[in-house]
């Protein structure tokens, strides 16, 4: 995908408005939704599709829940990150 890092245009930026913020996390939850209705689990910038028992760790994101860090995660861990951004 083009466009880049949403991280990046946010450190660039320094400011949006609240339009824009409102439109970057209407496409955000769209895509965790759209995720979720698959089962699969983003958790920041790796994705995994997810079984109820058996859970994989990912270490080094910069949004990452306690849960995921204590391996006792679920899909509610990417409505922490979207909140994080």
């Amino acid at each position: 995908m083009s466009g880049g890092e949403l991280f990046d245009k946010i450190v660039n930026e320094k400011y949006f408005s609240e339009e824009i913020a409102c439109n970057i996390m209407r496409q955000l939850l769209s895509a965790v939704a759209y995720f979720h209705e698959k089962r699969i689990i983003h958790r920041d910038l790796f994705s995994k599709k997810f079984r109820r028992k058996k859970r994989t760790i990912i270490r080094n994101s910069f949004y990452i829940t306690a849960e995921i860090l204590k391996n006792e995660y679920n899909e509610k861990c990417d409505l922490w990150s979207c909140r994080a951004i």
